[in-house]
């Protein structure tokens, strides 16, 4: 018996030791082709929201246009949409890297129509909420909060003067607007023309409604 088990075992190895070698014959393969086992492929797959967390806390054009094609998913999925602060921060943070540029402008609307088309649907969402808050932010109005305003940038108002004109905003919060844009405020002093253009477009819509 016991020749027999060193026979069986002997063999049995036999076996085993080609499937070892292809074994890590595929595993060199698969790290020399890029193709990494399953804990690298996990961490790789949570470096967009880091990117996009990046680009959040501090941006800029090369961090939006780095995010890709699946930017505006990315970006949907880093914002709290019931929250209406959250989304007006949100808003403010992508529209500042606003540029004529055509590549960063196209990313930068089609980001804040994503954010925006999203939250305006969102069941809990409260546009006024989202409204006033923005209007907060662009030191415009004060908060009891004491909220610290943002340096407003003609790509805020530029932004605005494109989500405004889309179907998914309230044409109730247009008149709201309007009368914030048409008083002499010291935080809009840089952004005349920007500035102008909404007012426009506002007037434009008002007339509409």
């Amino acid at each position: 018996m016991s020749g027999n088990g060193k026979s069986w075992g002997i063999r049995l190895r036999w076996r085993v030791a080609p499937f070892r070698r292809s074994l890590v014959r595929l595993q060199a393969l698969a790290f020399s082709t890029g193709v990494h086992p399953s804990p690298v492929n996990q961490a790789s797959s949570l470096l967009p929201a880091n990117d996009v967390s990046s680009f959040l806390c501090f941006p800029s054009p090369d961090k939006l246009l780095n995010l890709g094609a699946k930017r505006t998913l990315l970006i949907e999925q880093q914002v709290d949409m019931a929250d209406a602060g959250k989304t007006a921060e949100a808003f403010l943070k992508i529209s500042s890297v606003y540029k004529e540029e055509a590549e960063v402008k196209r990313a930068v609307l089609e980001s804040i129509d994503a954010v925006l088309r999203k939250a305006f649907s969102h069941p809990s969402f409260q546009a006024y909420s989202f409204i006033s808050a923005l209007l907060v932010l662009l030191g415009l109005i004060k908060s009891e909060e004491k909220v610290k305003p943002v340096c407003v940038v003609p790509g805020h108002l530029l932004a605005l003067d494109h989500a405004v004109r889309q179907d998914y905003f309230p044409r109730e919060h247009i008149a709201v607007l309007n009368a914030f844009m048409s008083r002499t405020s010291q935080a809009l002093e840089s952004c005349t023309s920007a500035k102008s253009s909404l007012k426009s477009t506002l007037d434009q819509l008002g007339n509409e409604c």
